[in-house]
C-alpha cells in the first residue's frame, strides 16, 4: 500500500485534533504498526 506524504499528514492531522494527541504521536503508531504488520 502506497501512501502519498500529504494524504498522510491530513489523517495524522485530523486524528491529533480528534483525540487531541500530537501529530507525532499518531505518527509513530502508524509507523509502528505499519512495520510490526510486514514483520509478521
Amino acid at each position: 500500500m502506497k501512501i502519498n506524504k500529504d494524504s498522510l499528514k491530513a489523517r495524522a492531522n485530523n486524528i491529533s485534533a480528534r483525540l487531541g494527541i500530537p501529530q507525532n504521536v499518531v505518527y509513530n503508531r502508524f509507523f509502528y504498526d505499519a512495520f510490526f504488520i510486514q514483520a509478521s
